[in-house]
């Protein structure tokens, strides 16, 4: 995913946050840090006293009024990618998943990600998901997210190595060594997510782990 994307779908359709509802987060995000450096300097010159009190109830309604605009927004993106099926397979995203993500990448990396999670949340987006579709009487596939991006759609393909290159939209891609076409990684992400969601016999983790079972790959709700 890049920039606000929230969802790639398997028709290649881009769902994102909308380019106001972004900047009326990131005014949030910026009047909540003043607030909330104001809070630590008092804090360490004086202790908790009446003006950090003052600072720290600032910055927790800000904190939250980001929060409701944004789980709000989460939403209605939701709808758009709900309505109008019976059946949604996303990714299987949790809380300890995204630790896990977060722990193996570098200084670096992990600040422009944290950045990034801090406005789209994927483990709550998964939660609102997933009521959205028990509410609506539908069925909710979740996939093991094991190497969805890296496995070239339709080969046993592997990309190995960090991928840094992007094209003019800011997409991440890949030429494939494999077959030579330019491979978006979000698009392909998604292809195989509906793919081993229909068929988990054909997820590659269980090229990889042969003792697993196929039904051990999805969770179907």
């Amino acid at each position: 995913m890049f920039k606000n994307e929230v969802f790639r779908t398997s028709e290649n359709k881009i769902i994102a946050i909308p380019k106001d509802i972004v900047k009326k987060a990131n005014e949030l995000e910026v009047e909540k840090d003043k607030f909330k450096s104001l809070r630590d300097r008092e804090y360490n010159k004086r202790g908790k006293t009446a003006l950090w009190q003052k600072y720290q109830r600032k910055q927790a309604k800000l904190s939250a009024k980001r929060a409701n605009i944004l789980t709000e927004t989460y939403r209605e993106l939701a709808h758009e990618l709900v309505d109008g099926f019976d059946t949604i397979i996303i990714e299987k995203i949790d809380a300890f998943e995204m630790r896990k993500r977060s722990s193996s990448m570098n200084k670096a990396q992990n600040t422009g990600k944290n950045k990034r999670l801090a406005l789209i949340k994927p483990y709550e987006l998964s939660k609102i998901i997933e009521s959205l579709v028990n509410k609506q009487n539908k069925t909710l596939i979740k996939v093991d997210p094991y190497k969805t991006s890296q496995v070239e759609y339709g080969t046993e393909y592997e990309e190995k190595h960090e991928l840094r290159e992007t094209n003019k939209d800011g997409k991440r891609i890949y030429v494939s060594a494999y077959t030579g076409k330019e491979v978006d990684r979000d698009y392909n992400a998604a292809l195989n997510i509906k793919e081993w969601g229909l068929h988990p016999e054909k997820h590659v983790k269980l090229r990889d782990y042969t003792k697993l079972k196929a039904s051990n790959l999805v969770e179907i709700i």
